[in-house]
């Protein structure tokens, strides 16, 4: 039986006394003590209480001595409050209070994107609180005017970006087997900025790759190895045009203010990796796994990934999977959906990077969010190897309805696809 006491209290006393403690503003207090716990003690509540107690350490002060004057002590306070949310992010991303600690944190920090996004999000999960309310009229005018001041400097100043040069990184390639496959995304940005070491270290952290032979091109671009596999990191302004990024927005269904963010991008980290089609998986997992400590190094825009601009919550959450050995389906493929007049007509789009035909479920009058769930998980399947397609078979989920495959000329996708009929 799990033991649930802390210096021979019930958990739940220990953490009443830490809310008491943190009533009377004794912060400092709090976190020492919450500190001394062992990490087999930190559940979700002790977790937030630490946060929230270096947080309000800087922003009011033990016993009301008011919000400190050292820069190096905000920095670091809130820093270590984000560090501690991040290692909850699955039991706090849909929490109020999880979004809040976030929002402020990051308002401190002067982060103002990443403070809208999450007070946006606090003030969705608890709409009646009039807090969340204000706090979030006071980001957005906090972030109006940082834009403006940013806009006045970069207009007396100019700088050059290196576009990314994929010819090259190509022919670095050519050795490698006829068959490989090229994977690309690309992380908008709202300003120029890359720091090669901090990926580095998080690459390391998070997924225990560890970096080989970094060096730099003639063109600025950033060359390095994972795992025996070449990778190009590239910033630059220009990597996609708007007519790109108005169409990779489209093709995202489930965000309609792709469009909008989009247009405020000012920079863009491009990342190109490859490997034989036998490899494509673990290959396209090592894409995933660099975009994603970009998402949670910067204050990202969006993730342009096969043809689809991602908001960049939905792709942590979905790459999250890639810890539990689990497949991120919507991210390894992108499965695109059209309705009209009352019909669906859903596609899968990335398919072919792994060496298989294109799914296409022929229009049906089903419920969308039901055949969106069967290609999902049909999908599943055939990126596990559990499951080969062929033509005039039945195919299904192991344990639900069975349909008839077809091979024929693509609706959406040049050359041959398999269709489905769902009833």
């Amino acid at each position: 039986m799990e033991d649930r006491t802390v210096f021979g209290e019930s958990m739940d006393v220990f953490c009443e006394t830490v809310e008491r403690w943190n009533e009377e503003e004794e912060y400092s207090l709090c976190i020492k003590t919450l500190e001394a716990l062992p990490e087999e003690k930190r559940d979700y509540r002790v977790v937030y209480l630490l946060a929230r107690a270096y947080q309000n350490l800087v922003m009011y002060g033990d016993h009301g001595s008011g919000t400190s004057e050292d820069t190096e002590q905000i920095e670091n306070c809130m820093e270590k409050a984000l560090e501690l949310l991040d290692s909850v992010w699955e039991e706090g991303i849909d929490r109020a209070d999880w979004n809040e600690l976030a929002a402020y944190s990051y308002l401190c920090l002067e982060e103002y994107r990443l403070s809208v996004r999450h007070a946006k999000r606090w003030l969705k999960l608890d709409p009646d609180n009039e807090e969340a309310e204000s706090v979030l009229e006071v980001i957005e005018e906090r972030w109006r005017a940082a834009l403006e001041e940013e806009e006045e400097s970069e207009g007396e100043s100019e700088e050059e970006e290196e576009n990314e040069d994929e010819e090259e990184y190509e022919n670095e390639q050519e050795n490698d087997e006829e068959k490989d496959e090229y994977f690309g995304g690309t992380i908008l940005l709202p300003r120029n900025e890359i720091d090669i070491e901090k990926f580095i270290k998080l690459m390391e952290q998070f997924w225990e790759q560890k970096a080989k032979n970094l060096r730099i091109d003639e063109n600025g671009n950033f060359i390095v190895e994972f795992n025996g596999r070449l990778v190009l990191l590239s910033l630059s302004t220009d990597r996609c045009t708007p007519e790109q990024l108005q169409e990779a927005a489209e093709h995202n269904f489930m965000w309609p203010e792709s469009a909008e963010e989009a247009r405020r991008c000012r920079a863009f980290i491009a990342i190109l990796t490859s490997g034989s089609r036998e490899e494509a998986y673990e290959t396209k997992a090592l894409l995933l796994k660099m975009l994603f400590v970009f998402c949670r190094m910067y204050d990202v825009i969006a993730v342009h990934l096969n043809s689809v601009l991602y908001e960049p919550d939905y792709f942590i959450r979905h790459a999250n999977d890639l810890f539990r050995g689990m497949t991120p389906v919507p991210l390894m493929v992108w499965i695109g959906m059209h309705t009209y007049e009352g019909e669906c007509f859903l596609f899968t789009a990335g398919l072919d990077k792994f060496g298989m035909s294109e799914i296409e479920m022929l229009p049906t009058r089903s419920d969308p969010d039901e055949v969106y769930q069967f290609l999902t998980e049909l999908t599943r399947e055939i990126l596990e190897g559990r499951l080969v397609l062929r033509a005039e078979q039945v195919a299904g989920p192991p344990d639900g309805p069975k349909f008839m495959v077809s091979y024929s000329d693509g609706i959406v996708h040049d050359g041959q696809t398999f269709k489905i009929k769902y009833w």
